[in-house]
């Protein structure tokens, strides 16, 4: 599933129309895949959200009172698509401008992610699966691991045993 992600999101990139921004579809994607962000969510980010006053990306982002870590493929999907935003509107950005200016209802975010990655419902899941069996394989006990989970995606760990047991 990581490397049908990573090749697909290499693959929309490209795609620029009016109505569908593959680098920022991109980095939704990532974004959601990766770091456990919500969709509901996405609209919402803005680039002083993700920058610090230095510049370079956060290591945690702050959505509505919650911290969300950001691993190191997430961060460098950012900083190219960060580079990608200077290179079409040089100059120095506002802050609190959205970071994704293009999909401002989560409905649009939702109907192009699914028509690009297929059922999307199902990114979310195998990410929560996949990071769980990184747990397990580092030596860390069943409950200890998925705690780590639902606090990295914000579940409950009932919902976590669910998801990974298929239980809908």
């Amino acid at each position: 599933m990581k490397s049908t992600l990573l090749r697909t999101c290499e693959g929309i990139k490209s795609i620029e129309t009016k109505r569908l921004h593959g680098r920022e579809l991109a980095c939704m994607a990532m974004l959601i895949y990766w770091a456990g962000v919500k969709k509901k969510e996405l609209p919402k980010i803005k680039i002083k959200d993700i920058l610090n006053e230095q510049g370079d990306i956060v290591n945690a982002l702050n959505i509505g009172g919650q911290v969300i870590n950001l691993p190191t493929t997430v961060k460098q999907e950012l900083h190219e698509y960060i580079d990608y935003q200077l290179e079409r509107d040089p100059g120095p950005m506002d802050p609190n401008r959205l970071l994704f200016p293009g999909y401002s209802c989560g409905k649009r975010i939702y109907r192009h992610l699914k028509r690009h990655f297929g059922t999307f419902h199902t990114l979310g899941r195998e990410r929560v699966k996949c990071l769980y069996l990184e747990y397990r394989k580092a030596g860390i006990e069943n409950e200890e691991a998925y705690e780590k989970v639902a606090d990295q995606f914000r579940l409950t760990t009932k919902r976590v045993r669910d998801i990974i047991f298929n239980v809908r």
